[in-house]
């Protein structure tokens, strides 16, 4: 069982350990892109009457059970080596984005069933899928240097944002003043509605 155990964490935690791991860390890699792109695809209407439900229904079963599986074999072997605790696993911030990756479709699926809540929450719920994202995060290392720059870099960021949120709502203040002044605008009729113009 150790040994299984720890061929199990070579390989998920560790995915040029060997050709097997490097295998399926692409074939990860290839589900997350396959379930971002059907989160988006399904929200286009004109695939309304081409793909039918069912079809989406399906990716999104198979991309979940394959997700959750992950999760559970990783969350299987902790402690397996001195460096994988039971503590290190939960403060890992990309396990929460693998958790957040299925839990929504289960949540749905409990909300549906016991007829909970309103669409409101079911929106949001779905919404969260986009986080399987941030998976990616842990299968590169070129997002997980991105991802280390930008932490280290948290005080410059900042000040960026203030930066571009001052030059947001200035040059919209200045398209909304200019437009209301010609004629009353459909496209800016509020500073804050002028927002996505300046961004």
């Amino acid at each position: 069982v150790e040994g299984a155990k720890k061929r199990i964490y070579l390989l998920l935690e560790v995915p040029d350990s060997s050709q097997v791991a490097t295998v399926i860390s692409i074939a990860i890699m290839l589900l997350i892109a396959v379930s971002v792109t059907a989160f988006m695809l399904e929200t286009m209407p004109e695939l309304n009457d081409v793909v039918p439900l069912r079809v989406w229904e399906a990716i999104e079963g198979t991309t979940v059970g394959l997700f959750t599986l992950e999760f559970v074999l990783r969350l299987s072997v902790v402690n397996i080596v001195p460096e994988y605790t039971l503590k290190i696993f939960l403060t890992s911030w990309m396990n929460w984005f693998d958790l957040l990756a299925f839990a929504p479709y289960y949540v749905r699926l409990m909300l549906s069933s016991f007829a909970l809540g309103g669409f409101r929450v079911l929106r949001v719920v779905r919404l969260i899928r986009v986080f399987r994202i941030f998976k990616l995060s842990r299968y590169s290392v070129g997002l997980r240097l991105m991802g280390e720059g930008l932490k280290r870099s948290i005080q410059a960021l900042w000040i960026l944002v203030f930066f571009l949120a001052i030059g947001i709502i200035l040059f919209s203040s200045a398209m909304y003043e200019a437009e209301k002044r010609v004629e009353p605008s459909q496209f800016f009729p509020s500073i804050p509605a002028t927002f996505w113009w300046a961004v």
